[in-house]
Parts: C-alpha cells; structure tokens; sequence
C-alpha cells in the first residue's frame, strides 16, 4: 500500500507516509506473540524504545523552528470583536514533512484569540467534514490560495471591497504584500515573515 496509495487521500497529504510506522507495530506484535528468547524480546524492545527517541528527536526538530516563528504572532494585537477576516498564503506555504499547515492554523487561532469571524473557513471544503456554513458568501470555501486571486483580481478590478482585516499565512510573499496594501490595509503590529496581520487603514 505504500507504494501504490496517492500522496493526498480525503484532504489530507503524505498520507502513504504513515505506512512505515506499521513495521514496527508488526514486530513487537509479533514478539510478544512468539515465545523468543529472552535476548530477542530484549533486542525488540531496545529497537523500539531507539526507534522512539530517534522519531521524537526528528519531530523536535522540526518543529521547534515553526514553534519559534509562529510564537510570533502572539506579539499581534488582536483585531476588533466581531470583525470579519481572511487568511490568504501561496499553495506552496505548507511545510515539507507536515500532514498540516501550521502557520494556517496560527492563522485561525488569531481569529479564536480575538473572537473575529473567519469568512473563508478554508477546511470546511475537506470531503471528511460534515458542517456547512449557514450562510455561504464569495470567500466560503476558498482555500488562502484562492483568496489570495480573489485580492489579486479585486485590485485588477479596481476594487477595494473586502473583509475588515487580512491574515497572511505562511512565508510572507512580497507581491502579496503590494496587492494587499495597495487594496487599503496595513501591518498590524510587529511584522514577521511569517503571520502577517493587516488593517483597513
């Protein structure tokens, strides 16, 4: 299955990258099945418990980089109560190695924080939800790829309606940067290259 499973499977990516972690599970199944000797179930348990440190040392650093860069956004004020926003990005901003994008999720952990409305609930499209929004707009459902063409095909137009206040997730891309300023926002707080939180001026 690993070899034939699709790389994204109900919304998910690297999903064939949880595969190899089965061998393991196998091994100590099967030595806790069979009567080995000692020094064999001896070895199985060493291999796992290095198998272990070895994964959580991988995953620490890993993480420790996007826990310092997302630590960050904590520095933004929050936006206004009842406010309504986007989180915008580039397809590319997801992390290798990562199932999820986390900047994204800082993104809408600003919104929880400040208790603004998110209007383009960019998961809600994933075909293993099962919720709706009650009042679907023009930002529901788009990913923060899209609604970055949205903002990009706004200021083509002319035009500068829009939400209150603008999240940028992930690495911080210039010419976003341009369309969304020169649509009418501005940096909220401290910038950081990699949650960006923008204002109508």
């Amino acid at each position: 299955m690993y070899c034939v499973v699709p790389e994204r499977m109900s919304g998910g990516y690297y999903f064939a990258e949880r595969f190899p972690i089965l061998w393991i599970l196998f091994l100590l199944a099967g030595a806790s099945a069979c009567r080995l000797p000692r020094g064999w179930s001896t070895a199985a348990g060493a291999l796992a418990a290095t198998v272990t440190v070895f994964a959580l040392a991988m995953q620490w650093a890993n993480v420790s980089e996007i826990g310092a860069r997302i630590a960050l956004a904590n520095d933004t004020g929050r936006a206004t109560a009842g406010s309504v926003g986007v989180i915008v990005g580039l397809r590319r901003g997801m992390p290798d190695g990562l199932a999820f994008n986390p900047y994204l999720w800082c993104g809408a952990h600003y919104f929880r924080r400040s208790r603004a409305i998110l209007a383009n609930e960019p998961w809600m499209d994933e075909s293993v939800m099962m919720l709706r929004p009650a009042r679907p707009d023009r930002w529901s459902y788009r990913d923060p790829d899209a609604a970055r063409q949205e903002l990009e095909h706004a200021k083509a137009d002319g035009t500068s309606q829009g939400p209150d206040f603008v999240v940028q997730a992930g690495q911080v891309d210039g010419a976003l940067d341009r369309v969304v300023k020169d649509l009418g926002w501005s940096d909220s707080g401290p910038a950081n290259r990699w949650i960006r939180v923008y204002e109508r001026r």
